[in-house]
């Protein structure tokens, strides 16, 4: 079986920061395999959503390929991936139509769980002053990121609320307000999925 990790939450949450902590012990899928692309349409609707969630599948059908034992059909029982998001990111993010994305990432993931590759993903969730303060800062060093109103205190509200509908896809909620023990409280966690 392989194990994936996956860190959901809205912007500011640290789930860059702590798969970049993980990442020195576990291998990690990050977003980077997104392309930059046309402004065609709304890079939060139902059409860009469910392009990020099936590209993610994608990339983690590819990072998992070395695990595969073609003899048994199945992934063998070795490997841990931490990811920056899951699919259900983009059910959040396609707003009103995160639903129908929803019940196409439930069954796409059921299929890989049949393969021996099993999801759990980790909430992080924290006070929303202290997440606004943070993403301020990071909008200093990441201005583009403004285009998806990650300056909007609303914008944030908005999210959160979203992310709260979407409860059944976490496996668990981790408070980030402790940041000391943070790392230390996911490796606990891990260890309890992994052993």
């Amino acid at each position: 079986m392989v194990v994936v990790i996956a860190f959901e939450g809205p912007h500011g949450s640290g789930k860059t920061f702590v798969v970049n902590k993980l990442k020195k012990k576990i291998l990690g899928l990050d977003e980077g395999f997104i392309t930059n692309r046309k402004d065609y349409f709304d890079p939060q609707g139902f059409y860009r959503e469910m392009q990020w969630g099936m590209k993610w599948l994608e990339r983690l059908e590819d990072i998992c390929a070395p695990y595969y034992d073609t003899d048994k059909k199945k992934f063998k029982d070795e490997g841990v991936i931490v990811t920056d998001r899951s699919p259900y990111s983009s059910c959040v993010y396609a707003k009103k139509d995160g639903y129908q994305t929803k019940k196409i990432f439930d069954i796409s993931l059921k299929e890989f769980k049949e393969k021996g590759v099993n999801l759990y993903i980790i909430y992080l969730d924290g006070d929303k002053c202290k997440l606004m303060k943070r993403i301020l800062e990071r909008l200093e060093h990441e201005p583009e990121r403004k285009k998806f109103k990650e300056d909007s205190k609303e914008h944030l509200e908005d999210v959160i609320h979203r992310y709260k509908s979407f409860d059944d896809c976490w496996d668990k909620k981790i408070d980030i307000d402790d940041e000391e023990t943070l790392i230390e409280r996911i490796h606990e966690y891990i260890q309890t999925i992994i052993c």
